[in-house]
């Protein structure tokens, strides 16, 4: 049975929810960093990471393996890399992002954060990833080029037996393109990690994330 995400209710919060929510929106800054930079992607400007991603035209399922984060995981070609440190609320927190952004708006990406700086959250992950969800599809829903995005479908789930929340999500732009999007996230110690694809099947999103796996 699917558990619904609904936004969060407003209430007097105590240090420790305080502290959970300062988490959460770091977390929110880092997903919708990744998910907004595939959308968005002006594919074809010239910059290296354009240059370098078609100038590899070969788009059959290519291993992957991160050694940042310890994982590895098949894209359709090979993936661009994007290494950033979120200064927020005092913590540092690097994200590393693989894309694989194609000619026909498809995009997969695979994502690692880091998140030891942060204060210990295993008491209850999935607030952590709900409320990262909900707040990531309400920032996209506002971003630039964006006219609406919504979540469609949710479900908390055990991803390689890490506590983790599947998701689907409709995102609206303003040039009239609706776009599907993906989610799997989840989380490992003090490591969140991102699994997305937008515009492809289910099934070819299934695909993706059946091909991760630790190192």
């Amino acid at each position: 049975m699917q558990n619904k995400v609904t936004p969060p209710i407003k209430k007097t919060s105590s240090p420790g929810q305080q502290a959970l929510s300062g988490i959460i929106s770091i977390v929110v800054i880092l997903i919708v960093g990744a998910v907004v930079r595939t959308v968005f992607a002006d594919h074809g400007n010239g910059s290296i990471s354009d240059q370098v991603q078609y100038a590899i035209s070969d788009t059959s399922p290519q291993p992957f393996t991160s050694t940042a984060y310890g994982f590895k995981i098949s894209f359709p070609g090979y993936p661009t890399v994007n290494n950033e440190t979120i200064q927020s609320n005092g913590y540092s927190l690097p994200e590393t992002v693989y894309e694989r952004a194609n000619d026909n708006n498809t995009a997969y990406v695979a994502a690692g954060y880091n998140l030891s700086s942060l204060p210990d959250f295993s008491s209850d992950p999935n607030s952590v990833l709900e409320s990262s969800l909900n707040g990531a599809v309400e920032a996209m829903g506002k971003a630039d080029g964006m006219t609406s995005a919504s979540i469609t479908s949710s479900s908390f789930n055990q991803f390689l037996d890490l506590p983790g929340l599947q998701a689907t999500v409709d995102l609206k732009t303003t040039d009239g393109n609706d776009y599907t999007a993906y989610f799997q996230i989840f989380l490992k110690a003090d490591k969140m990690f991102a699994i997305e694809t937008v515009g492809i099947s289910q099934n070819d999103f299934n695909t993706f994330t059946r091909s991760f796996s630790f190192t």
